[in-house]
């Protein structure tokens, strides 16, 4: 399995947060980046036709940063895909999916991850 994620320059929250090697953020490009966070955990809680399973959001400062110093949430998607893959690991074969049970998942994912992507991209600042 190989996952692939958007290059973000700019690296997590954490980075900027905590390594002094990293200007210090202004408090209205945080509040930029909270708000970027938020429209990501909306989506996961109200704009998805399938349900989303997170944990401990708050407790992570792993949220990635884009070229503008915009927050998104990372790919929502990809638990699926591991959940997926780990399916396709089970000792016994009825508990492994059929082949088009697992193009159906990984469609699903797909197109969730690509409506989060557009969801959050509406809210870019620039």
């Amino acid at each position: 399995m190989i996952l692939v994620y958007d290059y973000m320059a700019n690296g997590t929250l954490r980075d900027h947060l905590y390594k002094m090697k990293k200007p210090p953020l202004s408090w209205t490009r945080r509040l930029k980046i909270c708000i970027g966070a938020a429209r990501g955990l909306h989506y996961l809680h109200t704009g998805s036709k399938h349900s989303i399973i997170h944990r401990d959001v708050k407790r992570r400062f792993d949220q990635i940063i884009d070229p503008y110093l915009q927050g998104k949430m990372d790919p929502t998607s990809l638990r699926t895909f591991t959940d997926i893959a780990r399916k396709c690991l089970g000792e016994k074969g009825s508990e492994r999916p059929t082949m088009g049970e697992v193009l159906w998942n990984l469609e699903q994912a797909w197109l969730q991850q690509q409506e989060s992507d557009c969801f959050q991209n509406d809210g870019n600042y620039g």
